[in-house]
């Protein structure tokens, strides 16, 4: 498993609540980059969002697990993540 980078001082701020494309976020089960409360405000904020975790796996899943990672996309982009 790969570090988990440190976390930056500063984010970039957008108005994502405009966003109305689907969306889908992977994440490694292990990062301890991203809280729970974190993903918890993504999905009200963005409530069209698909939150997959890949268990074991830490903040860079695509280079932990290439093809699990590409899996889920491909499942997204088909339309049958759900």
């Amino acid at each position: 498993m790969k570090n988990n980078p440190e976390p930056a001082d500063r984010y970039a701020t957008i108005n994502v609540e405009k966003i109305r494309a689907p969306i889908i976020y992977i994440l490694g089960g292990a990062s301890t980059i991203v809280p729970a409360e974190t993903q918890t405000r993504l999905k009200q904020v963005l409530p069209q969002v698909e939150i997959v975790t890949m268990p074991g796996l830490g903040h860079y899943p695509v280079d932990e697990d290439p093809g699990g990672f590409l899996a889920i996309v491909d499942r997204f982009l088909q339309g049958n993540l759900s």
